[in-house]
Order: structure tokens, then sequence, then C-alpha cells
């Protein structure tokens, strides 16, 4: 799952079958544990609204882990903005009970960062 609100998911994916993803997510989770990942893209989900809605999304599934990542493709340096979202969607989920990882393709100068900010919040 890339992000909460239904227009992100269109503008990420470039079709909107949120629901039916959404509905998917449910249905699996109650048949087994499973593990979600949020990748962030910087200036396209990382806004509050994503936050919440990928939150409201935790939610309902329940899973056993998330996994926050970034977009390997992209190479450009994560700025202040993304960072703190990352750790401010990581305190909110572990808040709700939720672990969170960040991925271990992550670089690890960005997850060194990402504590610092979630320490601060």
């Amino acid at each position: 799952m890339t992000t909460g609100p239904r227009e992100t998911y269109a503008k990420i994916k470039g079709f909107d079958r949120f629901d039916e993803v959404c509905r998917n997510l449910k249905f699996f989770s109650e048949m087994a544990k499973i593990h979600l990942k949020y990748i962030f893209f910087p200036d396209t989900n990382d806004t509050e609204k994503d936050m919440d809605g990928f939150v409201r999304i935790v939610e309902n599934v329940h899973p056993a882990l998330v996994i926050l990542a970034t977009d390997m493709h992209d190479k450009r340096p994560l700025s202040e903005h993304t960072l703190t979202m990352m750790a401010g969607l990581s305190v909110a989920l572990r808040d709700k009970g939720v672990p969170v990882r960040q991925s271990a393709l992550m670089n690890p100068d960005v997850i060194a960062r990402i504590q610092q900010k979630k320490a601060g919040l």
C-alpha cells in the first residue's frame, strides 16, 4: 500500500482500484498475518492526509508489521519534510501497537535521521 487516500493511490498507480485493494487486504488479514509496506515517494505521498489515510487502513486490517521504505529508483536526497513524515508515521503506528521497521534496503544514514526525528516527537 503506497498511501491512504484514494486520490494519491490513483496518482501513483495510474488507475483507481483503491477499494478493491482495501477489500483484499481486509480479506487476507482475516486469514493470516500480513505485513504492509509503505513506500514513500517524496512530494507525492508524504502529506498528513496520506499518513492519516494509511493509519486508518492499518486500523482496519491489523497487520502484524508495517515496513517503511523509500523509492529505490529515486536517487534524490530525502527532504526534511519527508523524513519528518516518515518519523511521524512510525510514531503514530507504534502508538497504536503496530510494529514498524524500516526496509533493510534503506540507506543507514536515512534510518539514523528518521530515528533522530522520532526521538523528538
